[in-house]
């Protein structure tokens, strides 16, 4: 299953309708910063589900994870935002991209 982090921002991916894969992004919730997923495929990309997963350290960076599914052939970019709750998207801390094509 293809993995996308950080080193994956504003690259792209070619998947095929059916494939799943996962994005990884390191946030600090106790921080108040937290990615927010903003643009995330509609139909073309599913959103399956999503965990965090802590890090070692109590209050310490941990890994957001983001399951997807290729649901049918298309083109879209999924986008996101480390921000504050608070914080309006515009002033965004961090911003996330990936285009995908799934191809039938």
């Amino acid at each position: 299953m293809p993995q996308f982090d950080e080193s994956a921002d504003g690259q792209s991916a070619e998947l095929a309708a059916g494939d799943s894969f996962v994005i990884s992004l390191h946030e600090n919730p106790t921080t108040g910063y937290r990615w927010n997923l903003n643009a995330g495929g509609d139909k073309v990309c599913t959103l399956t589900s999503d965990d965090f997963e802590p890090g070692r350290l109590p209050g310490g960076e941990g890994v957001h994870r983001w399951h997807f599914r290729a649901a049918q052939a298309g083109e879209v970019k999924i986008e996101f935002a480390l921000r504050r709750g608070w914080t309006p998207a515009a002033k965004s801390a961090k911003s996330f991209t990936l285009q995908v094509k799934v191809n039938p």
